[in-house]
C-alpha cells in the first residue's frame, strides 16, 4: 500500500468523537466549500472506561473500587490509634489496670463486668477499677454493635416500650 503525502496547499478538517468506551479522531480533506472530499486519515482507540476488571459486571471504577480500600485501610488506621489512646488514657491519666481478657477462662468476662457494674457500686477500689477497665475497653472495641438478624423497627418498638415502662 503506497501512502501519498498530501500536498501543503490540502484544506482538512480533524474531527474528534469522545464515546464511553472509546475516543475516535479523523482528518478529512475538504473542498473550498467545506464538502468532504476524501478521508485523510481515521483512528479508534477503545479503553476499558476506568471500569475495574475484576467488577465489570457491577460497573464500579477502579478509583471507586481503590477508594473502598483506602477507606477501609484509614478506618482501621483511625480506630487502632483510637484504641491505643484509650488504653493510654485510662492507665496513665485514671490509673487503672489493663487486664488481658485472653486470660480469663470465661469469653463472657465482659459482659459479666458491666453487669456488676450496673448492678451497684463495688466497694474495693481495686476490683471496681479493673471492671471499669474491662467494661470501657469493650464498649469502645464493641461500638455501633447491633444483632444483625434483629430488624431495626424491633429495635425502636423496644425503646419505645421501654422508654414508656420507665416513665
Amino acid at each position: 500500500m503506497a501512502v501519498t503525502l498530501p500536498k501543503d496547499d490540502v484544506r482538512y478538517k480533524v474531527g474528534i468523537d469522545v464515546g464511553l468506551n472509546s475516543i475516535g479522531f479523523c482528518a478529512v480533506e475538504v473542498d473550498d466549500d467545506d464538502y468532504p472530499i476524501r478521508l485523510l486519515n481515521s483512528l479508534v482507540f477503545r479503553h476499558d472506561a476506568g471500569i475495574d476488571p475484576a467488577s465489570r459486571k457491577a460497573a464500579l471504577t477502579r478509583k471507586n473500587v481503590s477508594g473502598v480500600a483506602r477507606r477501609n485501610r484509614r478506618a482501621k488506621r483511625e480506630t487502632k490509634k483510637r484504641l491505643v489512646a484509650l488504653d493510654r488514657l485510662l492507665s496513665e491519666e485514671f490509673g487503672w489496670p489493663l487486664p488481658n481478657l485472653e486470660d480469663y477462662p470465661d469469653p463472657y468476662e465482659p459482659w459479666h463486668a458491666r453487669a456488676r457494674l450496673l448492678d451497684g457500686y463495688i466497694a474495693d477500689d481495686v476490683k471496681r477499677k479493673k471492671m471499669l477497665s474491662i467494661a470501657m475497653r469493650h464498649i469502645a472495641r464493641h461500638r455501633g454493635w447491633r444483632n444483625p438478624y434483629m430488624k431495626l423497627l424491633r429495635l425502636l418498638v423496644c425503646r419505645i416500650l421501654l422508654s414508656f415502662l420507665l416513665i
